[in-house]
């Protein structure tokens, strides 16, 4: 039976994994313990390029997710601070609220973990792939 790759026969988004870059560039280094929480919470959560948007506030994010209100904050925070996050505040009607509004948080990783940058490179993975098969075909020929 010839190899294929784990990935091959699955459909073209998959599991989420972490992009080379979080590797090249040292993210695995830079980021603590907090940041690499909500970056693996936001990747898993925009892995889908219909869906490169995450929107649940923090404290639906700790009860979710099992991590502290404290964590998640600081987990985003330290994202925002590296430029890795992307974030837009809604102002949306709330009647039991005083003010009659609140606010609703929708968040999104920018590169090297936006969506857009993981789909690319899951093409490029797939390209290399296909060569790598052609070749192992060719030479087993």
């Amino acid at each position: 039976m010839p190899w294929t790759h784990p990935g091959e026969d699955r459909d073209a988004v998959g599991y989420f994994s972490l992009p080379r870059r979080y590797w090249t560039d040292g993210w695995h280094e830079r980021l603590r313990l907090p940041g690499k929480a909500l970056l693996l919470i936001l990747l898993a959560e925009t892995n889908t390029p219909g869906s490169p948007a995450f929107t649940l506030p923090a404290e639906k994010i700790a009860a979710h997710y099992g991590l502290s209100l404290s964590t998640v904050r600081r987990g985003l925070q330290e994202l925002r601070d590296l430029g890795l996050l992307g974030e837009h505040w809604q102002r949306v009607p709330a009647p039991r609220s005083a003010t009659g509004w609140t606010y609703r948080t929708h968040y999104w990783l920018n590169a090297p973990f936006s969506t857009n940058y993981r789909e690319v490179a899951r093409k490029t993975d797939r390209l290399e792939i296909s060569a790598r098969a052609k070749t192992v075909e060719e030479s087993a020929d």
